[in-house]
């Protein structure tokens, strides 16, 4: 999570990156310019939402952003607890999004890891971001193996 994240866009798709997101509480009036120009860079656009922020913030940008960042604890620093109550919040985006008929798919970062990823991809998550319980693990590869199961 960065201040003013548009200032990296051009950065970001010079290092050919596929996808970029950014957070709303960073950007709120700017998101959809922001989605617009990450867009125009060829790259897939991402709106990210901390815990503390309503899912309903991201209604507005159903049909512009191509996915969607639940953070399932406060962006940061990393081994962090994961918060139970993300999975209501990634269930209730994705009921909207298939309401809405949109494309957009829902990824979620923090405290991810092979015990709960079924729970996640259950509840409506499309990708998975872990960190800490993959190259904490004595067996990234197996935890790896695991979470692509589900």
């Amino acid at each position: 999570m960065v201040t003013h994240p548009e200032r990296w866009f051009e950065r970001f798709a010079a290092d050919e990156v596929d996808m970029l997101s950014f957070h709303w509480e960073e950007s709120r009036e700017r998101t959809a310019e922001n989605i617009d120009i990450l867009h125009s860079l060829g790259l897939k656009a991402g709106v990210a939402i901390n815990p503390d922020v309503p899912v309903s913030c991201l209604y507005p940008y159903l049909h512009k952003a191509d996915f969607f960042l639940i953070m399932s604890v406060f962006a940061g620093f990393g081994g962090q607890k994961f918060i139970p109550e993300s999975l209501e919040r990634i269930a209730a985006l994705k009921e909207r999004i298939a309401l809405e008929g949109s494309s957009a798919l829902i990824e979620v970062d923090g405290g991810v890891n092979p015990s709960n990823a079924k729970a996640l991809s259950e509840a409506g998550a499309d990708i998975l971001v872990a960190g800490s319980s993959v190259f904490g693990s004595e067996d990234p590869a197996m935890s790896i193996r695991i979470m692509r199961a589900v």
